[in-house]
C-alpha cells in the first residue's frame, strides 16, 4: 500500500506540478491589473523546480529541434534515467532531472552536441525573462489566421513594414508547414506592433490579428514582510542598500543574446 495522503483527487488533479509548496501557501494582492504574489518561502528541496537547470547551445545560428535535444540528454545523461526536456523561449531548454544529485552531476561535466558546447545554468523564479532596462531591437510576430490565398512574401514584407520594419520571415512559413499563423521577424521590441492588420482583396475586408512574441520583463523590487504596512503595489525600492545592484549593459541593447545571459548568470 503506498502512503496516504489528505489531498483529495480534485486538489491533486488541479494542482500543478510545476508549483512549489511556498506557492501552494502564498497569498495575491490583486490591484487593478496588478497581482502581488507574496510567498515568503525559498524554494524547498522537495520541489520539482529545485531540480531543474537550464541550457542553452551556443555559437549556433539554427537551434536544435526539441526531439533531438531529448535524445541527447538520454543518450549522454547515463546517469539521469528518466530527465524530461521542455522548449522555453530564446532557444533555451529546461531540463527536469529525477533527482538533486542527478542534477548536480551533469552540471559538474562539460558537454557537446555536433561541435557546440551546451552551457547550463540552475532554474530560478527569472529564467526566461529580460531585464526591464534592456531594449530589444527585434522581435517576432505572429500573423493568426491569414488566409492561405494571401499568402505571399510580398504580403508578409508589408504587414512587417506596418508592424516596425519586415526583417524576415520564419523558415517555418516559407515551407508552409502549417496554415495557422505566419511568423515574421520586425524591427523594434514590439510597443509599436498594432493588435491587427486590415487587408481588402477581392471584395473581402479582412481583420487580421498579430501576437507579438515580447518576451517577459523583470525588475527588481522592494520584498516586504507580512506584518509591514502595504504600500502602493509595484514600488520601486529607493534604498539601495534593501536590493541588489541592477546589471548594466553597454551598449543599450540590442537584440543579441549576450544581455540575456548576463542577466540571467548574475554578470555586472
Amino acid at each position: 500500500m503506498g502512503k496516504q495522503t489528505n489531498t483529495s483527487y480534485r486538489e491533486a488533479v488541479q494542482s500543478s506540478r510545476w508549483m512549489t509548496d511556498s506557492m501552494k501557501r502564498a497569498k495575491l494582492h490583486v490591484k487593478e491589473a496588478h497581482i502581488e504574489v507574496t510567498s515568503g518561502a525559498p524554494l524547498a528541496e522537495t520541489d520539482l523546480l529545485n531540480r531543474c537547470i537550464v541550457g542553452r547551445f551556443q555559437d549556433t545560428l539554427q537551434t536544435p529541434a526539441l526531439n533531438d535535444v531529448r535524445r541527447c540528454a538520454c543518450n549522454t545523461w547515463k546517469s539521469a534515467i528518466g530527465v524530461n526536456v521542455f522548449a522555453m523561449n530564446d532557444g533555451q531548454f529546461l531540463f527536469e532531472l529525477p533527482s538533486r544529485v542527478a542534477a548536480e552531476h551533469v552540471m559538474s561535466g562539460v558537454w557537446v552536441w555536433k561541435k557546440t558546447n551546451l552551457s547550463l545554468y540552475w532554474w530560478k523564479p527569472t529564467t526566461g525573462c529580460w531585464p526591464d532596462e534592456v531594449k530589444r531591437d527585434w522581435v517576432w510576430i505572429r500573423v493568426m489566421g491569414l488566409p492561405s490565398s494571401l499568402w505571399s512574401s510580398s504580403i508578409f514584407k508589408q504587414i512587417g513594414d506596418q508592424c516596425g520594419g519586415f526583417i524576415k520571415t520564419k523558415e517555418e512559413t516559407k515551407l508552409k508547414n502549417h496554415l495557422h499563423w505566419t511568423r515574421i521577424k520586425v524591427k523594434g521590441d514590439g510597443e509599436k506592433v498594432p493588435r491587427e492588420v486590415k487587408i481588402s482583396s477581392d471584395g473581402y475586408a479582412y481583420k487580421v490579428p498579430i501576437w507579438c512574441e515580447a518576451p517577459v520583463t523583470v525588475r527588481k523590487v522592494e520584498t516586504r514582510r507580512e506584518n509591514e504596512d502595504r504600500e502602493p503595489l509595484g514600488k520601486e525600492v529607493s534604498r539601495s542598500s534593501t536590493m541588489e545592484k541592477p546589471t548594466v549593459y553597454t551598449p543599450q541593447h540590442m537584440g543579441t543574446i549576450d544581455s540575456w545571459r548576463n542577466f540571467e548568470l548574475g554578470v555586472t
